[in-house]
């Protein structure tokens, strides 16, 4: 299995074989949210209905994910799919809930994740959530 092979393994997007269906600006992560959201609302999905919600977390090692993981748990967050990496990737942290979505629903997470993320020298990479 190649190298390319084994990363699809460990995104579930590529797993599920999700398509791309728009890009945004990385300096603008609230423009992607948006943008997913307006996707989502296209496709008929009932933002009213609680769904399966998936956030991404990267850390430069295990204790500062260790760190970050404990804050999410405090914040209401599962995580039983983390998937460590070998030394020269950063340990990744998947953390996920049920729940509404929504705008402001979205912006207090990003803001959340990404404070816990950074307070541990990790970076908050975005989220994804079953249509319906």
């Amino acid at each position: 299995m190649s190298k390319i092979e084994k990363l699809r393994e460990l995104l579930p997007w590529k797993r599920k074989g999700y398509k791309i269906l728009d890009k945004f600006d990385t300096a603008k992560p609230w423009e992607g949210d948006r943008r997913v959201l307006m996707r989502m609302i296209e496709r008929g999905t009932d933002l009213a209905r609680e769904r399966h919600v998936v956030h991404y977390l990267y850390f430069p090692n295990d204790e500062a994910r260790e760190i970050a993981e404990h804050k999410l748990h405090q914040n209401g967050y599962m995580s039983p799919n983390g998937v460590g990496h070998g030394e020269i990737r950063p340990k990744s942290l998947i953390a996920e809930r049920n729940g509404l979505i929504n705008e402001a629903i979205v912006d207090k997470e990003r803001e959340l994740l990404t404070d816990i993320a950074e307070a541990d020298g990790g970076e908050y990479d975005g989220w994804e959530a079953a249509l319906d």
